[in-house]
C-alpha cells in the first residue's frame, strides 16, 4: 500500500520539510484543537497520511478478514521486520522482530528469558558436579588409567595418554572446588523503567518457587548530570562494590539493564562506554532499554553497540501508530537452544562438546569414553543451552525453531514467527511500520529532522533558563530532543507538587489560542526544585516554549501575590 500523500490529504514530499505549526496544519489536524502538546515523548503521534494507511488495512481486515489473515498478515509483519531493520536498527532481519511495545520486548526478555536463563545456569552447575562425583568415584590413577571402584560401569576400561588424564584431573578440581550458586545478580539503574522492574519481579517470583534468588543490584544514578562522564563513574562504582562482594560469584552476573535514553529525567547515556566495563565485570548478557533512541539518536546502529538484547518503541519518534516497537538480539538468542561455548579448564578459547570430543582422541582413545561421564561425556564437555526467547502470547506459532518451516503461516519460525501470528487482534500499526519510516524520510527528512528537534530542545531549554533564573540538568552531550530544565523553587520539590505543576498548566488557558492547556510530562522531584521535560517534535516549534514561558511566569505571579 502506498504511502504518499492522495486522497488522504496532506503535502506532496518536497526538499524543504515542514515542521511546527505549518506541520501541524498539512499532517496532525486531527490533533485536538487549542491544545500545546508538549509531552511527545510519552506516547508519539501520528501523521494524518501514516492514519490512513493504517485506517485502510484495518478496514481491508474488516471487509474480508479471512483472506488478510492467510494471505497479507504474515507477509506484512515481515516486511515490516526488514524495514526495521534496514531503516531503523541497521541490522540483519533474521535479528529483530517487530513487537507492539517495548513493555512486551521487556517482558519476554527480562519477565521470562531471564528466569529461564537462571534456571538453564543452575541445572548446568548441578550438572557438572554429578558429573565430578561420578568420575571421582570411578576413579583415575597416576598413570592415567581409569579404576572402576564402586561403579561398575563398562566403559571404564580403556587407559588414557597423560594429557587426557590432566584435563580430566584440572576439570574434577575446577568443578568439585566451585560451589552450586543459588542466587543470581540483575544490576539496573535508579532511572529503570517501572515496566522493566515489574518484570524482573516477576522473574523473581518465578525463580524463588525453585528455591534461587534473583538479587537486584542497582547503579544510582545523580541528577542533574554534570557531564556525562559522571555517568560512567556511577556504573564503574557500582561494579567495583559488587566485586568486592565476597559472596557474588561472577557466574551469577546474569544481566545487566539500562537505557539508551532514560524517561524522566531524559538523559543520554554514553552506551559505547558503560556496556565494556559490564563486559568487563562478567555480566553474561546486556539489555539496553532504547524506547526513546529511534527519532533521537543519529545514525543508530543497533548491533555495534555490543549489547545482547535492544528494544525501542517506534511510536514515540518515528510517527507510527500507536503502538509499535522492535526487539533485536545478538542472533545465537534468536534460536530455540543455543550450545554455548564450554570452555576447558585453563583454556581462554571456548571449546564445544565435539570439539573436545574429537581433540582428545589419541590412538582411538575418547576421553567421553574414559571419563565415565553422564551420558558419556566429561564436566568440561556438557554443554549449556541457552533458552529461547518466547512471545509471553502463545498462540500458532510458538516454539517452532528458527529456521524450521513448520509455522502455521508457512514461513522461519522462532521468536519472529510467535510475535507475527498472535491469534486475532489488529496489527494495522504494526503492519503500517514500512509506510510510517517512508513518511519520516521522505516528508521530516530522517537524519535532518533528528538534528533539527536537538538543536530545536537546546535552544528552547536555553531560552527557558534564562527566563526562570533555573538551569539546564544536563551538558548537551547527554542531551537529545527531551531536555530538562529546572522550574523555579517556587513551585516546591516533591513527587506531589510536580504532578500538581502538570495539572495546572493542563487546566490553565494560556494566550495564543491554546485555550485547552499545555500539556507536559509530570515534573521531576530532584536537587531541591522541580525539573519539567521539554519534548520538541517534528510538529512542535520554539514559539509553543515561549506559550510555556508565559505560563509559568503568570503562575508564578500568582504565587507571589498570594503570598
Amino acid at each position: 500500500m502506498s504511502l504518499i500523500h492522495s486522497s488522504a490529504g496532506g503535502g506532496s514530499s518536497s526538499s524543504a520539510p515542514l515542521y511546527g505549526r505549518a506541520l501541524i496544519d498539512r499532517d496532525f489536524q486531527h490533533h485536538a484543537p487549542g491544545v500545546l502538546r508538549l509531552n511527545n515523548g510519552s506516547f508519539g503521534a501520528c501523521p494524518r497520511p501514516v492514519l490512513a494507511v493504517c485506517d485502510a488495512l484495518r478496514a481491508e481486515w474488516m471487509a474480508q478478514p479471512d483472506a488478510f489473515y492467510m494471505k497479507r498478515l504474515a507477509p506484512g509483519m515481515e516486511a515490516a521486520r526488514l524495514a526495521v531493520a534496514q531503516q531503523v536498527a541497521r541490522c540483519n532481519s533474521d535479528d529483530v522482530v517487530v513487537l507492539d511495545n517495548l513493555t512486551t520486548a521487556s517482558s519476554i526478555v527480562c519477565g521470562h528469558w531471564l528466569a529461564d536463563d537462571i534456571r538453564a545456569h543452575h541445572h548446568h552447575a548441578i550438572k557438572r558436579r554429578s558429573v565430578v562425583a561420578y568420575t571421582s568415584d570411578t576413579g583415575c590413577d597416576s598413570n592415567g588409567t581409569v579404576t572402576a571402584t564402586g561403579t561398575g560401569n563398562p566403559c571404564c576400561t580403556s587407559t588414557t595418554d597423560s594429557t587426557t588424564a590432566a584435563l580430566a584431573q584440572t576439570t574434577a578440581t575446577a568443578v568439585s572446588t566451585s560451589r552450586v550458586i543459588t542466587e543470581y545478580i540483575v544490576l539496573v539503574t535508579s532511572l529503570c523503567y517501572g515496566s522493566v522492574r515489574n518484570a524482573i519481579s516477576h522473574a523473581q517470583a518465578k525463580l524463588k518457587t525453585d528455591g534461587l534468588t534473583l538479587r537486584v543490584e542497582c547503579v544510582d544514578i545523580t541528577f542533574p548530570v554534570r557531564k556525562s562522564a559522571d555517568l560512567v563513574t556511577a556504573f564503574r562504582n557500582a561494579l567495583v562494590k559488587l566485586k568486592a562482594d565476597a559472596s557474588v560469584s561472577s557466574n551469577a552476573l546474569r544481566l545487566a539493564v539500562f537505557d539508551h535514553i532514560s524517561s524522566v529525567p531524559a538523559i543520554v547515556f554514553p552506551v559505547r562506554e558503560i556496556i565494556p566495563l559490564l563486559r568487563a565485570a562478567g555480566f553474561a548478557r546486556i539489555f539496553i532499554d532504547g524506547a526513546h533512541a529511534p527519532g533521537n539518536i543519529l545514525e543508530l546502529d543497533v548491533p555495534s553497540l555490543g549489547a545482547d538484547f535492544y528494544a525501542a518503541n517506534l511510536h514515540k519518534w518515528l510517527l507510527t501508530p500507536t503502538s509499535a516497537a522492535f526487539l533485536w538480539t545478538r542472533p545465537a538468542e534468536m534460536t530455540t537452544a543455543r550450545a554455548a561455548a564450554a570452555v576447558a579448564p585453563g583454556s581462554a578459547s571456548p571449546v564445544s562438546a565435539a570439539s573436545v570430543k574429537e581433540s582428545s582422541s589419541v590412538s582411538g582413545k575418547d576421553i567421553t569414553a574414559t571419563n565415565c561421564a553422564i551420558n558419556s561425556r566429561p564436566a568440561s564437555s556438557i554443554v549449556e543451552f541457552t533458552p529461547a526467547l518466547h512471545h509471553p502470547v502463545i498462540s500458532h506459532n510458538y516454539g517452532v525453531p528458527a529456521g524450521a518451516r513448520a509455522t502455521e503461516d508457512g514461513l522461519n519460525g522462532g521468536l519472529g514467527a510467535e510475535a507475527r501470528m498472535l491469534g486475532t487482534r489488529d496489527y494495522a500499526a504494526m503492519l503500517s511500520v514500512p509506510a510510517a519510516l517512508a513518511y519520516y524520510q521522505t516528508e521530516m527528512g530522517g537524519q535532518q529532522a533528528i538534528r533539527r528537534n536537538i538543536a530545536e530542545a537546546w535552544a528552547a531549554a536555553e531560552m527557558l533558563a534564562a527566563a526562570w533564573k533555573t538551569r539546564i540538568g544536563t551538558p548537551p552531550e547527554c542531551a537529545c530532543s527531551m531536555v530538562m530544565v529546572a522550574l523555579p523553587k517556587a513551585f516546591g520539590n516533591t513527587r506531589k507538587d510536580g504532578q500538581d505543576m502538570r495539572t495546572r498548566l493542563a487546566a490553565t488557558a494560556h494566550a495564543r489560542d491554546f485555550t485547552g492547556g499545555i500539556v507536559t510530562q509530570f515534573c521531576y522531584p530532584a536537587d531541591d526544585c522541580l525539573w519539567l521535560r521539554l519534548s520538541m517534535a517534528c510538529y512542535n516549534e520554539r514559539a509553543d516554549y515561549e506559550v510555556l514561558r508565559d505560563a509559568v511566569l503568570s503562575e508564578l505571579a500568582t504565587i507571589s501575590n498570594s503570598s
